[in-house]
């Protein structure tokens, strides 16, 4: 209980509830939680509150950390598995939303995933690369000839380009 003083404790709307109708704060915020999750399980509201909620978090520490003069590896490694996580889960989440539909309580697990990995001190997202994102094998996603050859095309793009745009000034 402590835990939920303590977090309910730096919300200044419970704050307020608590002073004007004598309830206590960590109880507004057990309702909030129950009433969320109510709401994610039962309303087609789902899927936008699983997004609110669980990018509000980690878009407070990316901001935090892109703020930052020299940040540390650690805290840029997490907000970047986080991202691709998120952007994971939200493309299977909008493209295959006939499937989605079937699986039950999908959106409370999302939900429920995303605040896990999504703030820091928890170090969810660490522990999903540790143990599930470094094991997939380094062909499926870098070319063959890696940056040198993406700079290379990019290069002959841009000339190209030039080129056309001389030919189009001379005429």
């Amino acid at each position: 209980m402590d835990v939920l003083k303590n977090l309910s404790g730096k919300v200044p709307l419970f704050k307020k509830i608590e002073s004007q109708f004598n309830v206590k704060k960590e109880y507004l915020l057990l309702g909030s939680i129950i009433l969320s999750l109510i709401i994610i399980m039962s309303t087609p509201l789902g899927p936008l509150i699983t997004c609110t909620l669980g990018i509000i978090v980690p878009l407070k520490e990316t901001l935090l950390v892109l703020k930052q003069v020299n940040p540390s590896k650690d805290e840029m490694k997490h907000l970047l598995i986080f991202w691709l996580v998120f952007g994971i889960l939200t493309g299977l989440d909008s493209y295959s939303s006939c499937i989605v539909r079937f699986i039950p309580l999908f959106y409370t697990m999302k939900f429920v995933f995303l605040l896990y990995i999504g703030p820091y001190k928890f170090r969810g997202g660490r522990w999903l690369y540790d143990n599930l994102l470094c094991q997939i094998p380094e062909e499926w996603y870098v070319e063959e000839g890696g940056v040198d050859d993406a700079l290379q095309k990019a290069s002959e793009v841009v000339k190209d380009t030039a080129k056309n745009l001389d030919k189009k000034k001379t005429q």
